[in-house]
Order: C-alpha cells, then sequence, then structure tokens
C-alpha cells in the first residue's frame, strides 16, 4: 500500500522525534517500500512472465505517486505481461476520492471524484482496472457498484497473480 508505506516513511521519523522509539521509527522508515518499489529495487521484474489478452487501466495512488514518487515502477511490472495494453486517461495521476478519512469526511466529494476517475477508465474502453493502494481499490469498487457498473478492479498483486497462473492455496 501506498498510503502505508508514505506513512512509515516519509512520517513515522517525524512522528516519534524525541521519542525513545524514535530510532527504530527511522530504521523501519528506511526498510519499507511499496509492492512495485520492492520489484524494481530487488531487480525482480524480468521474473514476471504472463499472458492475458486486453486492456487495463492504471490507476496509481496519490500516496504512491506524490509521496513516494512512484510513476513507471507498476507500468515496468505491468509491460512483462505479453498481450496486455495499459491504457491511462490524458488527464494523468487525478485522485480518486479515497484519501483515507477524506472520503467520510466528505463523502459526496469523495464519490463525485470516484465516479469522474471511473468514467475516466471507462471512456477508455479498459477491460479492467488496476491499481496499488488498497483504499483506492475499495472507494472505486464501490462507486462502480453503486452505479452498477460491471468492471474489475484489481490490485496490482491480485491481477499478477491471476495472470501468472499462481495456484495459490490456503494451507490454514
Amino acid at each position: 500500500s501506498g498510503s502505508w508505506t508514505a506513512m512509515t516513511s516519509n512520517y513515522y521519523p517525524a512522528l516519534f522525534k524525541g521519542d525513545k522509539l524514535e530510532e527504530l521509527a527511522c530504521v523501519l522508515g528506511n526498510k519499507v517500500c511499496e509492492f512495485s518499489e520492492f520489484i524494481q529495487k530487488e531487480s525482480c521484474s524480468n521474473k514476471i512472465r504472463g499472458t492475458i489478452a486486453g486492456s487495463i487501466g492504471l490507476h496509481n495512488s496519490c500516496h504512491s505517486f506524490r509521496e513516494l514518487g512512484i510513476n513507471n515502477e507498476p507500468i515496468k511490472i505491468l509491460n512483462q505481461i505479453e498481450g496486455l495494453e495499459i491504457k491511462e486517461p490524458a488527464k494523468g495521476q487525478v485522485c480518486c476520492g479515497f484519501g483515507g478519512l477524506f472520503s467520510f469526511k466528505y463523502d459526496q466529494i469523495a464519490a463525485a471524484m470516484a465516479k469522474s476517475r471511473l468514467q475516466q477508465f471507462l471512456d477508455l474502453k479498459v477491460d479492467l482496472i488496476v491499481a496499488n493502494d488498497p483504499g483506492c481499490i475499495m472507494h472505486m469498487r464501490q462507486e462502480a457498484k453503486d452505479r452498477m457498473i460491471d468492471i474489475k478492479i484489481y490490485h496490482l498483486v491480485e491481477f499478477l497473480v491471476e495472470v501468472m497462473n499462481f495456484n495459490y492455496k490456503d494451507t490454514s
């Protein structure tokens, strides 16, 4: 999650400044990274292989883009999937309206923002949407459900699991 990573990387050191946990907060902040960042830092994108015929709309979360500077990392990963066409709205990086408490305090504004963001992807005629933040995914899924729009919205990891044909079995 870009939001969690941004919080621990960028804000934990300041939150714990002067506290007995300050050093630990700094160590944690330096170790944490968002999934697509991790794949790139560890040079693992060449291990990603899959095939799908279709197009996706890529939604890069505000926290990932603005707080962490993540821009091309998800695209580099998705480019490893054969047959995939990645479509991004002409307006570029636009907020979906989730923003944590924002969507609860300003629910009508947040819903309008989600509606606008979904419409951008629908106008592109994408087959599905891939995002990298659970908050954005939850928010856009709810808006799609409320508008009775049948479009799948995946986390980047969920999408990769599907197109790479992982056979995950819960052993609990």
